[in-house]
C-alpha cells in the first residue's frame, strides 16, 4: 500500500479511537455523577463487558468486518501486512478478554456483600488519571502502527508473542504506578 494512504489511514484510526475513548469516559463520568454505583456493580459490569467482547471475538474470529469503516480498512491492511501473526493476534485477543472478565467477576464475587460506593468524583484525581490512560493508549497505538508499517513480513515473525509480553509488562507497571499514585493521593488529600 502507498505510504501516504497508510499514514492517512493511521491518523483517521487514531482520531476515531480517541473519540470513542473520550465518549466512553464522558458516559462513565455521567453515570457516576447520576447514580450511586457500588464497587461490586462496577466489577460485575466490567466482567459482563469483557465476556461479551470474548463472545464477539469468538464469533468474529478472522473477519475484518467492523461497524466503523476506517477500522475495517485498518484491519484489512494489518491482515495483509502481518500474515500469520494477524491470525495469532485474533486468537489471543478473545482469550485475554475471557481472562480479564473472569478476574473482574471474581472481584465482583469478593465485593458483592459490600455496600461501598465508588468514590465520589474528585476531578483532581480522575481527570489526570483518564488523561494518562488516553496518553498511554495513543503511545501504544503509535508504537504498534510504527512497527507494523515499517517492518517487512520477516521482521514481523514472533510479533504477537513479543507484543503480548510487552503488554503484560506495561500493564503491570501501569497498575503499580496507579496504585502508588492512588495511595499518595489518598494520604495527602483525605487525612
Amino acid at each position: 500500500m502507498d505510504k501516504e494512504y497508510v499514514h492517512k489511514l493511521r491518523l483517521k484510526q487514531g482520531m476515531i479511537l480517541n473519540i470513542l475513548y473520550i465518549t466512553l469516559m464522558a458516559i462513565f463520568i455521567a453515570l457516576l455523577e447520576t447514580f450511586q454505583i457500588r464497587i461490586a456493580e462496577l466489577f460485575l459490569t466490567l466482567s459482563i463487558i469483557l465476556l461479551l467482547q470474548f463472545c464477539f471475538g469468538m464469533v468474529k474470529r478472522n473477519s475484518t468486518k467492523s461497524l466503523i469503516p476506517i477500522l475495517e480498512k485498518v484491519a484489512e491492511y494489518e491482515k495483509e501486512k502481518l500474515g500469520g501473526e494477524w491470525y495469532k493476534e485474533r486468537r489471543l485477543g478473545p482469550i485475554m478478554h475471557l481472562f480479564l472478565g473472569c478476574i473482574m467477576f471474581l472481584y465482583y464475587l469478593l465485593n458483592r456483600g459490600s455496600s461501598n460506593l465508588i468514590m465520589d468524583l474528585d476531578y483532581g484525581f480522575f481527570v489526570p488519571l483518564l488523561t494518562s490512560i488516553l496518553i498511554l493508549i495513543n503511545i501504544s497505538l503509535y508504537i504498534r502502527a510504527r512497527k507494523v508499517d515499517r517492518s517487512s513480513e520477516d521482521q514481523l515473525k514472533g510479533y504477537t508473542k513479543k507484543t503480548f509480553v510487552s503488554s503484560i509488562a506495561t500493564g503491570v507497571i501501569f497498575t503499580i504506578t496507579f496504585i502508588i499514585i492512588t495511595i499518595v493521593y489518598l494520604l495527602n488529600f483525605n487525612i
